[in-house]
C-alpha cells in the first residue's frame, strides 16, 4: 500500500531534521554532524557570516520592505488614519524633546495636509509620512506614533495620564495666544483693529486677567508701531501703491498670489 501524502510530508521532516543534526538517528541514538567541522547543519548555518555582505540600515531596510498605502490620507486635529487589512490606525505627529507631547508648531503648518504612509506590516508601533512634490515624488516628512488615548473616569485613569492632559491643555492654551496675538498684529498692520476704529477685542477665553494682561503686553510690544495708522491712512496708502511696490508687499511670499489678476482690477 502506497504511503498517503501527509506520511510523505512527515517522513521528509523527520529525515530532513536527522540531516540537520536537529533530530537523533532512530539507530545510533546519536545527531548527524557535518564530516569536516563535527557540528550539526543548522548549526553550521545559523552561526555563520557572509563577511562581503553589506550592512543595511533602518532606514534602508523601511524604504525597501515596508509598504504604502492605497491613498494619501488627510492630517486633522486628532492625527492621522490609515486602514491596513480592514483594520484602523490613528498615528500623531510628537515633539522630538518632548514624550506624547503634540508638535504644535508643526501641527500648525501641517493641518489638513495630505500625506502618503509608508508602514510596517509587521510591526504598526510607528509609520512614515510623506507629502507629494509636484513632480509626483514623494518626500519624507517626520516619523508619526499612535495617538494616546486617555481614560475618561478618573478612576481610570493610569499613571501619567493626568500630567499628559495638562500638558495638553498647556500646549492648546500656548496655541491660542499664537493665534490671538498672529491675528491681531495683521489687524494693526492693515488698519482693521477694532481699538483702531473705537471699539474694543474680547479677551481670550479660558485664560486668567494676570495671564491676559501679559498677552496685551506682548501685543502692544509688536503692534508699538502700527499703533498711530487710523484705517482711513492705510487705505489711503495702499491706493497709492504701484506696481513694483506690490512685489515687495508680503504678499510675494505666496505661491497662490497671482499679480497679473490684481494689477487687472484696477
Amino acid at each position: 500500500m502506497l504511503p498517503t501524502l501527509e506520511e510523505l510530508k512527515e517522513k521528509y521532516i523527520e529525515l530532513r531534521e536527522m540531516w540537520n543534526g536537529e533530530r537523533e538517528m532512530p539507530t545510533t541514538r546519536q545527531f548527524l554532524k557535518h564530516h569536516k567541522t563535527g557540528i550539526g547543519r543548522m548549526e553550521m548555518y545559523l552561526s555563520s557570516v557572509n563577511e562581503y555582505a553589506p550592512e543595511i540600515s533602518a532606514e534602508e531596510m523601511a524604504e525597501s520592505f515596508w509598504l504604502w498605502t492605497d491613498d494619501p490620507s488627510t492630517y486633522k486635529q486628532d492625527g492621522i488614519e490609515i486602514e491596513v487589512d480592514k483594520v484602523k490606525y490613528k498615528y500623531s505627529v510628537f515633539a522630538a524633546d518632548a514624550f506624547n507631547t503634540i508638535d504644535a508648531e508643526w501641527l500648525r503648518r501641517n493641518l489638513y495636509r495630505k500625506f502618503w504612509v509608508k508602514f510596517d506590516p509587521n510591526d504598526m508601533s510607528a509609520v512614515k509620512l510623506y507629502w507629494e512634490d509636484r513632480a509626483g515624488g514623494r518626500r519624507y516628512e517626520r516619523m508619526a506614533s499612535p495617538s494616546v488615548k486617555v481614560h475618561r473616569a478618573i478612576q481610570d485613569k493610569k499613571e501619567g495620564e493626568m500630567a499628559y492632559i495638562r500638558s495638553v491643555l498647556d500646549a492648546n492654551k500656548q496655541e491660542q495666544i499664537y493665534r490671538f496675538l498672529t491675528n491681531r498684529e495683521i489687524e494693526w498692520k492693515h488698519g482693521t483693529a477694532p481699538e483702531q476704529n473705537g471699539l474694543r477685542t474680547p479677551k481670550i477665553s479660558g485664560l486668567t486677567g494676570e495671564e491676559m494682561a501679559e498677552v496685551n503686553l506682548m501685543l502692544e510690544r509688536r503692534t508699538r508701531k502700527y499703533r498711530n495708522r487710523s484705517l482711513a491712512q492705510e487705505h489711503k496708502d495702499i491706493s497709492m501703491m504701484t506696481y513694483d511696490e506690490v512685489q515687495e508687499n508680503d504678499f510675494q511670499e505666496s505661491e497662490e498670489f497671482n499679480y497679473k489678476k490684481v494689477v487687472g482690477k484696477y
